[in-house]
């Protein structure tokens, strides 16, 4: 039997990359080879939420740490992020766009990272927001990701740390910025008219942050 990967998926806040990673690894739970515990910190991504949740992960003695989740300037997820440096544990950050200003602090601290420029928060204020809206929004956003490949080389990328712990290797951290450039090297679209549409899709997610920032 294949050796058993313990990974330990650590979520803070919400970003389209964040609900579904834990079945994109194993959608039909068939993978022997792959145990997946979660711990979430909710809405919140406050220093206490986040010290909190990071330290439930590493009472699991997980073998891999995937911390997905916005605001990773902000210091609550920098709390976390410094808990998971002192562990040891091989570690992925994945996050929006923001996290690109960190990316050498990232990189610094040992950390891997895919960074999703196309993943934006919805942005609204609160008295314009409602349950409805949002479950809209980042349905509309799963979407977009999951069709432009975004979610395949994420699970490409863990999938490959996963099969290096598997054999005693030492992991290679991934280092990926996804924007346009990076997706259409990677994407197995095969017509091109669908390649165009779904890459202007993406472009357009770019620009909702930005509007929305404007609208309010």
């Amino acid at each position: 039997m294949d050796k058993k990967i313990k990974v330990g998926i650590l979520k803070a806040g919400c970003i389209g990359s964040l609900p579904l990673i834990e079945f994109l690894l194993d959608e039909r739970a068939e993978r022997e080879d792959l145990q997946v515990r979660v711990v979430g910190s909710g809405a919140k991504v406050t220093p206490e939420e986040c010290i909190e949740g990071t330290r439930q992960i590493l009472e699991q003695n997980v073998d891999l740490i995937i911390f997905v989740g916005p605001a990773q300037t902000t210091s609550g997820p920098s709390e976390a992020r410094n808990l998971l440096k002192n562990s040891g544990k091989p570690t992925i950050i994945i996050s929006d766009s923001p996290a690109k200003r960190i990316v050498k602090n990232l990189e610094e601290d040992g950390f891997g990272y895919i960074i999703v420029m196309g993943d934006p928060l919805i942005g609204a204020r609160r008295e314009f927001l409602d349950p409805t809206e949002m479950a809209i929004f980042n349905s509309n956003i799963i979407k977009v990701l999951a069709i432009t490949g975004i979610y395949k080389i994420m699970l490409q990328e863990i999938d490959r740390v996963i099969h290096e712990l598997k054999r005693d290797l030492t992991p290679r951290l991934p280092k990926l910025i996804l924007d346009s450039d990076e997706i259409m090297e990677r994407s197995d679209f095969k017509n091109p008219y669908a390649r165009a549409k779904a890459m202007a899709a993406y472009e357009l997610t770019k620009k909702v942050a930005e509007i929305n920032i404007r609208a309010c």
